[in-house]
């Protein structure tokens, strides 16, 4: 079998695939593997299950001082904790004749070719636009959103690590936000009453989109809840105006909306799903210290500051107040 350029040879000596593969992966909640029915059981510890969620969603070899950095102190011995939580890995999801963990001296790679990861999934099938799907496939589609991406995972103390996480939970909401916005216009007329359970998730996976509260209160109207509406209208004002929003017109404007004046999809300004990356920028404190920082998303300013290195450990409170002056015309900051 031929090998991409650069793999190495961990990549390029896969076993044949069986045709109907059993291993599910689910990301959207608590991170659960399954073995056709059966459910998988972590062992205790954090790092393996954050370990595995990043293999899978990043969908890359990584080199193995990488993973350590990303998951390990020092004092740990990270490559004797990486080398134990890749034994415990493979339990979980190696198979008879098919191997998914590959690690070599360098480098650990999963490999999901035929597995099923339900984000994943999902993304395929909205690939092709969200409104060529059936409504029973957008609804079946919209349940498989158990809960945040990854939910209750955390690894405090290592901030590379929840920084590529918190990127990867505003991905899989902007995923979730598009998908009930095309839901929830579907329904609006057939199934008003349907139509306001979505609107309802909708606003709570995207609480600061005046387009997301505009739809809930013309679900409400759509569904003849017009006294709700009116204070549906005003606790989204108040919400939002204390964000930092001010443009919120569409509130009032949904109030006189009617079922026959349901606006499309495309007229929702709804801004299109995008993969977040980071912006690396730089800023200067008012005692002439340069700081580097990352940006990304978008919104009233989030400054969240990294473990400083062993051996310079400074008071958070002495820098934070000036780097929170540097940047406060940015968006959310990780430092």
């Amino acid at each position: 079998m031929a090998k991409r350029a650069g793999q190495s040879e961990m990549i390029g000596r896969r076993p044949e695939r069986p045709r109907v593969p059993t291993l599910a992966i689910h990301v959207l909640g608590e991170i659960q593997v399954l073995k056709g029915k059966t459910l998988q059981h972590f062992p205790q510890s954090r790092k393996t299950r954050a370990l595995l969620a990043y293999l899978v969603l990043t969908g890359r070899r990584h080199r193995r001082e990488r993973l350590c950095d990303l998951l390990w102190d020092l004092p740990d011995d990270p490559r004797a904790s990486l080398r134990w939580s890749l034994s415990r890995l493979r339990s979980l999801v190696d198979e008879p004749g098919q191997v998914r963990i590959y690690a070599d001296r360098e480098y650990v790679f999963f490999d999901a070719e035929g597995a099923s990861v339900d984000l994943f999934n999902i993304r395929r099938e909205l690939a092709g636009g969200a409104n060529a799907l059936s409504k029973q496939r957008l609804l079946d589609l919209a349940g498989q959103f158990q809960g945040e991406l990854l939910e209750g995972l955390a690894i405090p103390d290592h901030q590379d690590f929840e920084v590529w996480l918190l990127t990867e939970r505003e991905t899989a909401r902007r995923t979730r936000a598009s998908l009930l916005q095309t839901l929830v216009n579907r329904l609006y007329i057939e199934a008003p009453e349907e139509a306001l359970h979505h609107a309802r998730h909708l606003v709570a996976t995207d609480r600061y989109s005046v387009s997301a509260h505009a739809m809930l209160i013309r679900a409400l109207v759509a569904a003849g809840r017009r006294e709700e509406a009116e204070r549906e209208r005003e606790i989204s004002k108040k919400q939002l105006s204390d964000a930092g929003e001010k443009n919120l017109a569409a509130l009032t404007e949904a109030l006189s909306t009617t079922r026959r004046t349901i606006p499309s999809v495309a007229a929702l300004e709804r801004e299109p799903e995008v993969r977040l990356t980071q912006q690396i920028r730089f800023c200067t404190t008012t005692d002439g210290v340069r700081i580097a920082y990352a940006t990304v998303g978008e919104g009233p300013p989030l400054i969240k500051t990294a473990n400083w290195p062993s051996g310079i450990r400074l008071g958070q409170s002495y820098l934070a107040p000036r780097v929170s002056r540097a940047g406060a015309h940015s968006p959310a900051h990780s430092i």
